[in-house]
């Protein structure tokens, strides 16, 4: 309660304090709502340590391993192709690419390229993510899972989201499946 007195000092009126919104007041009294500057975007710190843990903090939704990758231009490697490949990272650098199909190294875009033309390994693979998206139980994990990223079905944990990245190329769920499909190479 909030109070003042009258003029005459004779009475004394009690009130209440009513909250108003900050941006309710600034709508009303400007015109079109005060403009306000663009938020700015905050870069990620890494705290260094390169756990798992720090993927949680990611405001991307990014681990920090893949955010290294698409942020260096040496293999030109863009996010969608994790499903296809598997990046090896050595001191905070990308090293090489992997086929998940027929764990192949490559080096560059151009050696990934005419290894899909000529092998044919991503229609192999796709036939494999087919057949582990009817069983929807991560690929890394194998629990049961309702999420999916590039077509692969995985869970949230930041863990299995930087193995199945960064760590192995053809998990046991995935080497499963193209035997299942029988275009194992």
């Amino acid at each position: 309660m909030w109070g003042f007195q009258t003029p005459d000092y004779t009475k004394t009126v009690k009130m209440s304090i009513i909250r108003i919104p900050r941006w309710l007041l600034e709508k009303s009294v400007y015109a079109g709502g005060k403009r306000l500057p663009k938020k700015p975007i905050l870069p990620y710190v890494s705290s260094g340590h390169g756990r798992s843990s720090d993927a949680a903090f990611m405001p991307s939704g990014m681990t920090v391993n893949q955010r290294l990758v698409l942020e260096d231009k040496r293999l030109d490697f863009e996010n969608w192709e994790y499903r296809f490949w598997c990046v090896d990272i050595a001191n905070n650098t990308p090293v090489t690419t992997t086929c998940r199909a027929c764990e192949a190294v490559f080096f560059s875009k151009e050696q990934r390229r005419i290894h899909q033309k000529e092998q044919g390994c991503t229609t192999i693979v796709i036939q494999a993510y087919k057949l582990l998206l009817r069983d929807m139980c991560c690929i890394i994990c194998d629990h049961p899972t309702k999420n999916q990223k590039w077509g692969v079905p995985i869970c949230d944990a930041a863990l299995c989201i930087d193995v199945f990245l960064h760590e192995s190329p053809c998990p046991a769920s995935l080497f499963n499946a193209l035997n299942l499909s029988g275009d194992r190479i």
